[in-house]
């Protein structure tokens, strides 16, 4: 009766799939979009990064900032986009493996930044489940870079900090 679900890391692995079909046929510079889930392949014609916005999960409309990215992964896991609300409650798709229950770390939405796109999805979801704090130590180990956002803060990881602009004043911004 038990079934596994790989969609924490699909899009991710269609991704990287898709940058090593690009890369075989001598595409050296494309964008990968698989919502929600980015791979910047290479740089823009001038030879410049490209650069990614970030959704601002409390306007989806807006952003919270960009990261510039080049044979980057940027891809975010949050709490929405696919969800429903009764009596007032929010339940979203992102599931604690402990408690079964929407995962409840006071996050809004995780951006992982990494050269793998598998990595980098599985990443966002598993950083989405156990916090910003708790994260910091994964994130070190395997080398990614990361935005959490909550209700009124945007903290990022201190290797991207020249790379992410941001300017949405809804929020105060924090590196860690």
């Amino acid at each position: 009766g038990v079934r596994i679900d790989l969609g924490a890391i699909a899009k991710g692995y269609a991704a990287d799939k898709l940058s090593e079909i690009l890369k075989k046929h001598k595409i050296n510079s494309a964008l990968i979009n698989l919502g929600g889930n980015i791979y910047s392949l290479g740089t823009l014609p001038e030879g410049m990064p490209r650069s990614i916005g970030i959704q601002d999960p409390a306007d989806p409309a807006k952003i919270i900032g960009s990261i510039e990215a080049s044979n980057l992964a940027v891809i975010t896991s949050g709490d929405y986009i696919r969800y429903f609300e009764q009596d007032g409650i929010r339940y979203h798709h992102i599931l604690n493996p402990y408690t079964g229950a929407p995962a409840s770390s006071g996050l809004k939405s995780v951006t992982i930044i990494s050269d793998n796109p598998t990595l980098a999805d599985a990443l966002s979801t598993a950083c989405f489940v156990i916090g910003c704090e708790n994260s910091l130590p994964l994130l070190k180990e395997f080398g990614a870079e990361a935005v959490f956002v909550t209700d009124t803060t945007v903290y990022y990881t201190s290797g991207i900090a020249e790379r992410f602009k941001h300017d949405n004043s809804f929020y105060e911004y924090k590196s860690v």
